[in-house]
């Protein structure tokens, strides 16, 4: 079960998440910023797993697939 937060130690949390998202500091993080940091952190889960990447994310219904398949769809229909 995970840790209880109050709401002000989770805004805390959140703040800071957005502050390392928004690099340029102008209080948007524009896509950009975002697919560096979702690069990174995935990279950095990549690294932790080894080989296993891959597997999730052609794990039927895992995360990463669920991914894949709605920027898909989001292409397809652009």
């Amino acid at each position: 079960m995970p840790d209880a937060k109050s709401p002000r130690q989770l805004n805390k949390i959140y703040d800071s998440i957005f502050e390392r998202f928004d690099t340029d500091h102008n209080g948007v993080v524009d896509m950009e910023e975002f697919r560096a940091q979702m690069r990174d952190i995935l990279l950095a889960v990549a690294h932790g797993l080894g080989s296993a990447p891959l597997q999730i994310a052609t794990e039927e219904d895992g995360f990463l697939q669920d991914a894949a398949n709605h920027e898909l769809e989001k292409n397809s229909a652009a």
